[in-house]
């Protein structure tokens, strides 16, 4: 029997949550780019509630408690305005995030691009990412934190160019000790580029 879109968001939310977690909750990323002009870098911290927005359903519950259901498989329909009883547009808005999920959550790779001031519609953030898949758009309020998932490249071609290097370190960690894209000569570049980095990146990757 096909499975409805119902039982279908609330089996992708569940499944997604736990790579979203792993791969973005429990780490802190640091970005840097070329192209940035308004920052030298940034970093990006994606937490629990976040998810809630990015999913693109409407819910009662706190952001945070939503997250936690959708990691323990108990989030139910019941818990959100099921979208088969939503708006057209409210059904089309999670059939375009429940896409891009699934490829997000993987993490980030050579395959993406950045982009500063981006903007889209009526959104605007401070700078986005993307592939050929999904764009992801994130706010600087102290780090930088996801404000949008889009479904395609949504960047701007004359504007958006690679990621030059991008590091990650356990959340709690004082230290950025894993390399995701860049090298050692590109990385000791920016360190001389950028003084501030060479007390949170560890000498280890240069």
């Amino acid at each position: 029997m096909p499975i409805s879109f119902d039982d279908r968001v609330i089996s992708t939310l569940c499944s997604t949550s736990k790579l979203y977690k792993q791969n973005y909750v429990d780490y802190t990323y640091l970005i840097v780019s070329k192209s940035f002009s308004n920052e030298p870098y940034y970093i990006i911290e994606m937490h629990d509630d976040n998810f809630l927005h990015l999913s693109g359903v409407q819910t009662s519950l706190n952001a945070s408690v939503f997250f936690g259901k959708c990691i323990d498989d108990s989030l139910s329909i019941t818990d959100i305005i099921a979208p088969s009883i939503g708006s057209k547009y409210y059904k089309g808005t999670i059939r375009r995030k429940i896409n891009v999920l699934p490829d997000f959550v993987n993490g980030f790779d050579t395959s993406y691009s950045v982009q500063e001031n981006f903007n889209k519609n009526s959104i605007t953030c401070n700078f986005a990412s993307a592939n050929y898949n999904l764009t992801i758009g994130f706010l600087k309020v102290h780090e930088s934190v996801p404000f949008t998932l889009l479904k395609g490249n949504c960047l701007d071609n004359s504007l958006a160019k690679p990621i030059d290097v991008l590091l990650r370190k356990p959340r709690t960690d004082g230290i950025f000790n894993e390399v995701i894209i860049g090298n050692p000569i590109i990385i000791k570049e920016f360190i001389t580029l950028i003084p501030a980095l060479k007390s949170i990146v560890s000498k280890d990757l240069y």
